[in-house]
C-alpha cells in the first residue's frame, strides 16, 4: 500500500496557508509534509541563492520571508493530528527542530538529500520511531554511511528511503526511476521504500506502480500564491487523489505472476 505524501514545503510563512493545506487533506489520508527551519541557523547571512548570481537577494532573506516561528508550527501540528486527523511530519533540518517534533508528540521526521551525510542529525533523528532520508544526488556510499547511522541509533526505527532526482523540477528523462530498483535491491528487506517526486505532472505514476513503492512524495500547491519555485511543478491536492486511483489501478492490473491459469482461465 502506498503512503501518500503532500511536500508543503513552508506553506509560504502563512499560518493561514498552512490551515488551509490541513482543510485540503482532512479525510483524505494523504500526508502532510513541512518544512521546519530558522534562517539563520540554516544559511549563513550574505549567502547568495544558488538559483541566482546576484547579491540582490540573499538565501538568507528570502528564506526569512517563509519561515513560520516554531510556537506557529507546533500549533499547526495539533490542529493538523488532534483536532483533523491529518498525518503530519516535518523535514528537520538541525537538531533542535528533531527536540521539538518530540515535544509535539510526532513520531516521524524528514532528512533532506542535502544533509544525507548529516551523521549527527540523522543519529539524531532516528531516535524517533520512523525516519524519512530523501538520496537525491547521493552516491551509493553516502546512502550507505546514513543507513548505517540510522540503524547504529536506532536499531528499530521505521526506515523509509526515497529514491529523488534533485533538480526543481525535474525532466521526465531525468527521473532516474531505476535508483528505486537499486534501493529495493540493497536495501528492501529492511527498508521501505519510495519516491520523491519532482517532475511535472502525473505522467510518472504508471512506472511507479510498476515498479512498486511504499511512499510517494509531490510538492502540492493549494493555488491562490504566486505561480513561482516549486508551485512551478506542483499537482492539487485533487490531482493526488487521481494519482491514488491511477497506481491502485495499475497495482491491481500486475495481479498474479504465476504462470498458472487464473479462475477466470479455467
Amino acid at each position: 500500500m502506498t503512503e501518500f505524501v503532500a511536500e508543503l514545503g513552508p506553506c509560504e510563512g502563512s499560518v493561514d496557508y498552512a490551515r488551509r493545506a490541513i482543510q485540503a487533506l482532512k479525510g483524505t489520508d494523504i500526508a502532510m509534509k513541512v518544512q521546519w527551519y530558522t534562517a539563520d541557523t540554516l544559511v549563513r547571512p550574505g549567502t547568495a541563492r544558488y538559483d541566482r548570481t546576484d547579491d540582490r537577494d540573499i538565501d538568507q532573506h528570502a528564506m526569512f520571508q517563509t519561515q513560520l516561528s516554531i510556537d506557529e508550527w507546533k500549533m499547526i501540528a495539533r490542529e493538523a493530528m488532534s483536532e483533523n486527523g491529518v498525518k503530519f511530519f516535518p523535514t528537520v533540518f538541525d537538531e533542535t527542530m528533531v527536540d521539538h517534533a518530540v515535544e509535539v508528540g510526532l513520531d516521524r521526521v524528514k532528512i533532506a538529500s542535502g544533509d544525507i551525510t548529516h551523521t549527527p542529525l540523522i543519529r539524531t533523528a532516528a531516535q524517533l520511531p520512523e525516519l524519512v532520508i530523501s538520496t537525491g544526488a547521493a552516491t551509493f556510499s553516502e546512502v550507505q554511511e546514513a543507513v548505517g547511522a540510522a540503524f547504529d541509533s536506532n536499531p528499530d526505527v521505521k526506515l523509509t528511503l526515497l529514491a529523488c532526482h534533485l533538480e526543481y523540477p525535474s525532466r521526465p528523462e531525468d527521473a532516474h526511476i531505476g535508483r528505486i530498483v537499486t534501493l529495493q535491491q540493497t536495501y528492501g528487506v529492511r527498508c521501505q521504500i519510495g519516491y520523491s517526486d519532482h517532475t511535472p505532472g502525473l505522467g510518472i505514476l504508471p512506472s511507479l506502480a510498476l515498479i512498486g513503492i511504499d511512499m510517494w512524495e509531490k510538492h502540492v500547491t493549494l493555488g491562490g500564491v504566486p505561480a513561482v519555485g516549486d508551485h512551478t511543478f506542483a499537482v492539487t491536492v485533487d490531482e493526488m487523489k487521481v494519482a491514488r486511483r491511477v497506481i491502485d489501478g495499475v497495482g491491481r492490473m500486475i495481479g498474479d505472476p504465476n504462470l498458472v491459469p487464473s479462475q477466470g482461465e479455467l
